[in-house]
């Protein structure tokens, strides 16, 4: 939910949105059992879609949707504009293809004007995605190309696990702590219960 919340905020295509949905079913899974967050599926005001609100009605949705287009390398990717982060290396996502997810997230949110702090727990929550672009060198130039929008993305898993560690815990986010979205806690707030569970 948050990473839908900060593609909204970065005025993402509705299009985007739904295929952003539809790439993670398990996510959704509890929230469809679960009576408290059916408040939570019932925020399109705030997020800009229809979500579904049970698991036919994703099945239903998803499978309506077409194919998404637009990036060649990350062919699931939800903002316009990682092109220009995959077209510093190619390679790098085609060794790396985890990294699709990570990179997307991180310029939606730089795109919703968020801050280097937010960016940065961003990255902490999600470890495992940055491993294969350690090792590979092709990612080199993708991880130092950070620095072009503010924020020093880490060379290694030492240093990943150094700034991690070093990190402030974020504030205002008592349910999810780790969300980026300064305005999550709009969505949060409609059933804390769900997010809880």
């Amino acid at each position: 939910m948050d990473h839908l919340v900060a593609m909204h905020n970065a005025n993402t295509s509705v299009e985007e949105m739904k295929h952003a949905v539809c790439r993670h079913p398990r996510m959704f899974g509890c929230a469809f059992h679960v009576a408290t967050c059916q408040k939570v599926l019932s925020v399109d005001a705030l997020i800009g879609i229809d979500l579904p609100t049970s698991r036919q009605e994703f099945s239903e949705q998803c499978y309506a949707l077409g194919p998404p287009g637009g990036h060649a390398v990350c062919p699931y990717s939800t903002s316009p504009n990682l092109t220009a982060v995959t077209d510093m290396s190619p390679q790098c996502f085609q060794q790396c293809p985890e990294l699709c997810g990570a990179m997307d997230h991180l310029v939606a949110m730089h795109n919703a004007n968020t801050s280097v702090e937010e960016m940065k727990h961003a990255i902490c929550r999600q470890p495992h995605r940055f491993g294969c672009a350690f090792r590979a060198p092709a990612c080199q130039e993708v991880l130092g190309a950070g620095a072009q929008i503010g924020i020093n993305l880490p060379m290694s898993r030492q240093e990943l696990s150094e700034e991690c560690h070093a990190l402030a815990p974020p504030a205002g986010h008592s349910v999810c702590p780790h969300s980026t979205s300064p305005n999550f806690t709009e969505v949060t707030d409609l059933s804390p219960q769900c997010f809880q569970q």
